[in-house]
């Protein structure tokens, strides 16, 4: 792995051979400044659910989903996220 000290521009992903990407779009600092487009494909796309009820429900239901094959999860997990700096269950 090559380290370089850049000025980050923009970020987005893309899916490549069904495997999402991160691009990282920069401009490597010093003398001989030049375009770089970093690529991570450690990326794992993720979704948080504001369940309108029982946040445990949610989750049992969730799972439930997975295991009838109707949905397609890697991990189902509870945490604790900022909400407008209220912490919020997702």
């Amino acid at each position: 792995m090559v380290r370089r000290n850049i000025v980050l521009l923009d970020i987005d992903y893309i899916t490549y051979e069904e495997k999402p990407v991160i691009r990282l779009f920069g401009k490597v600092k010093g003398e001989n400044s030049h375009d770089l487009i970093a690529l991570d494909d450690s990326f794992v796309p993720y979704l948080y659910v504001l369940p309108s009820g029982n946040i445990d429900k949610c989750v049992s239901d969730l799972k439930e989903l997975k295991e009838e094959e109707e949905i397609d999860f890697t991990v189902i997990e509870k945490v604790t996220k900022k909400d407008f700096q209220v912490p919020t269950e997702f």
